[in-house]
């Protein structure tokens, strides 16, 4: 007889297929643990369902397809209820999980039956040390209350109980910090477990695709809205990005600068101090400045439009 699953692991992915090949690589290394993996392809139109009508040696594969792309939070709940476990993992499709990963969450899911676990999650050494002017990615080296899907577990029966994700509202982000917080205030408690540990990819999008991309971030006013507590996580409460607020005082700078002369600019500096780590001298850094500034001013010039909207400060 077929040992039951102790863990299901939920991917949603769509168009990375190579980044999804690593995932599941990373998922045949987990030792220990009797799993069932469930793959989401969220409308994908690249070989991602070559990849995935295979099969993956070493893995027990359950594949879901959309025929067009319903969002994160509409994939994900296409894959969660169909669980054969006590234990759902939610990871992405950019994430490779270390060895001793899930063992470490099913250990963790023993002692805190009830509870949400989340894992450790850095991004990829080896892509951020080629990474250039812009590039994303995700760090949880402590309880993170954006409670990220990137390396998080629930009980079945409470993602029963909280209906799974919204995809009604958060169709961009935010639908995993709005799925945590309406379990925290129905009782639940996160806890972090730095054995479970995971890499994430470091994305590197150019200018084009950073102003592009600051469009997911206006999905954090409504989530502001619905979960006020969500501010403990925004720099002072207000910023979505700490790199807002000296971007502000850039802004202001500039404004002022025929009228002071030039003097006004100095107030750039602490704006340029916040990017010095990222470059390997004061050069390199200025003469990335500019595109720093034009993203971080579109940014929060955009979420100022959001903020009026839903009546909800979120810089």
């Amino acid at each position: 007889m077929t040992e039951p699953p102790q863990a299901t692991v939920v991917v949603a992915t769509r168009n990375r297929r190579r980044r999804l090949e690593a995932l599941l690589a990373g998922l045949t290394r987990q030792d220990g643990v009797a799993f069932e993996t469930i793959v989401v392809d969220d409308g994908s139109t690249d070989t991602t369902p070559a990849l995935l009508s295979g099969g993956v040696d070493g893995l027990s594969l359950q594949v879901v397809r959309n025929d067009r792309p319903l969002g994160r939070a509409a994939a994900r709940n296409a894959g969660w209820p169909l669980a054969q476990s006590d234990l759902v993992v939610f990871t992405d499709d950019d994430v490779v999980p270390e060895a001793g990963w899930l063992a470490a969450l099913v250990d963790a899911h023993r002692s805190h039956a009830d509870t949400i676990i989340q894992g450790r999650t850095e991004p990829d050494p080896e892509e951020v040390g080629r990474s250039r002017i812009f590039w994303r990615s995700i760090r949880v080296e402590e309880l993170d209350e954006l409670a990220p899907t990137c390396n998080i577990a629930y009980p079945s029966e409470m993602l029963r109980k909280m209906g799974g994700f919204d995809p009604g509202h958060f169709k961009r982000m935010g639908e995993d910090t709005d799925l945590a917080w309406r379990a925290r205030k129905a009782g639940a408690d996160l806890v972090f477990v730095d054995s479970a540990r995971a890499r994430h990819a470091v994305h590197q999008p150019g200018l084009v695709g950073a102003l592009r991309d600051t469009h997911r971030t206006l999905d954090m006013v409504p989530l502001v809205r619905r979960h006020p507590e969500v501010r403990r996580a925004l720099h002072r409460g207000l910023f979505v990005d700490p790199h807002h607020e000296p971007a502000l005082a850039l802004a202001l700078g500039l404004a002022l600068s025929r009228r002071t002369r030039g003097g006004s600019l100095l107030l750039a500096l602490p704006y340029a101090a916040t990017y010095r780590r990222h470059h390997a001298n004061w050069p390199r850094t200025l003469a990335a400045l500019p595109a720093y500034a034009l993203v971080d001013l579109f940014c929060t010039l955009a979420l100022a439009g959001a903020s009026a909207r839903h009546a909800t400060p979120v810089l």
